[in-house]
């Protein structure tokens, strides 16, 4: 088992261990139930660098030779700067209906999840396969 911060090469393992952790939300958020096009979305935000998405805020830990365990946090004085760039994404999926945009989109972002002064831990998942042998733990600690 090796922790270590993420880089963009895990973003297939990232993106589905993201949306493990965030379920129902990214669905929303993405207007799909399509794993494969969430995921790929996910994806494309992990390895952009600079949002709360991004392989720069997340630890993983790897065993095996992949990628089984994540934490995405940062400090909460950059979380509006890091969620400029997931709506300006978002923007662009929903060009074709700024209604659903609102409807969908905006609820979730405009809530503060954490003060400016926080540090914040935005999701935690372990693969199935992995749970119960403290991985979730460890990356806590490392948070």
């Amino acid at each position: 088992m090796e922790l270590r911060k993420a880089h963009k090469r895990d973003a297939k393992e990232g993106s589905y261990l993201i949306h493990r952790a965030v379920g129902e939300l990214a669905n929303s958020v993405f207007s799909s139930n399509d794993d494969k096009k969430i995921r790929n979305f996910l994806s494309q935000l992990f390895m952009k660098g600079k949002n709360r998405v991004s392989h720069e805020y997340a630890d993983v830990i790897e065993c095996d030779g992949k990628v089984v365990g994540l934490a995405l946090s940062y400090p909460g004085y950059v979380m509006e700067k890091l969620d400029k760039p997931i709506l300006e994404f978002l923007k662009g999926m929903y060009k074709e209906n700024p209604k659903k945009y609102k409807e969908n989109v905006m609820p979730i972002m405009n809530v503060e999840e954490a003060a400016k002064d926080e540090y914040y831990l935005d999701s935690l998942a372990i693969s199935p396969k992995y749970s119960g042998k403290g991985f979730g733990s460890s990356l806590i600690k490392n948070v």
